[in-house]
């Protein structure tokens, strides 16, 4: 009886220590609080609504070449919703992590005709970092998710001259900018964090197709990335996150 007395005693202490030392995510008051891989605060503006997170899991990943490997998938959605249901600006934070492997540098390095490619500092950290025009902002599971939420909360809006009822509405085309750091042990933690805007609402003179094939013109551009990054940082703070 001792001796069990003691074995369930230990195991206490364990469980219990691993559980002093384990960490929390959440978003309150329109903030995102990682206390830990990595520590950071995320501020976004209230004039964005939070849609919820979406937690996943996926066996059998591939990663940097390496199968079967066991992969969490995190997003906290944020967005600007129109009185007509279109979702104009939002805010993704993804934060991913891997089993028994690790992320690599490059971390952005799938996304195709990017506007500027880099790396910021931003409260001693160092961030990947990326802006491009893009269609393909959201995962599938992030897709579902939005359309399933955006589908609570259906109402008449007015499309021209028409009534029309619908969920969200989702634009075909985005300018993104991107920021992205390992952390965690053996770099097993990726944190990313997007901010879209409908590319439609900035700049109407030129089509995405022509914008991802490069036919805008210099003048052009660096209007546009100059408006976006201004509303960027006006929508969104990083803070370290400390106690």
């Amino acid at each position: 009886m001792m001796k069990w007395f003691v074995i369930s005693a230990a195991c206490f202490v364990v469980f219990t220590g691993c559980s002093a030392i384990t960490f929390e995510r959440k978003v309150e008051n329109n903030t995102f609080t990682s206390m830990a891989d990595p520590k950071v605060q995320i501020q976004v503006n209230p004039q964005f609504r939070y849609i919820g997170q979406i937690n996943s899991s996926s066996h059998h990943q591939s990663v940097h070449g390496t199968r079967g490997l066991l992969v969490s998938y995190n997003s906290y959605l944020f967005a600007d919703v129109g009185d007509d249901n279109v979702l104009r600006k939002g805010v993704i934070i993804r934060v991913d992590k891997i089993s028994k492997s690790y992320w690599d540098t490059d971390m952005f390095a799938d996304v195709k005709n990017k506007l500027v490619s880099d790396y910021e500092d931003i409260n001693t950290d160092r961030y990947e970092h990326f802006l491009a025009v893009r269609s393909d902002i959201f995962s599938k599971d992030e897709m579902d998710y939005v359309i399933k939420e955006g589908m609570k909360n259906v109402r008449p809006v007015m499309r021209g001259d028409k009534l029309a009822y619908s969920g969200f509405v989702i634009p075909k085309c985005f300018l993104v900018e991107a920021f992205g750091t390992r952390a965690g042990a053996g770099n097993d933690t990726r944190l990313s964090m997007y901010y879209f805007e409908d590319l439609m609402d900035m700049d109407d003179s030129f089509s995405c197709r022509e914008w991802i094939k490069g036919e805008a013109t210099p003048e052009d551009q660096e209007n546009a990335k100059k408006l976006f990054i201004e509303s960027r940082k006006k929508a969104i703070t990083f803070t370290k996150y400390r106690k």
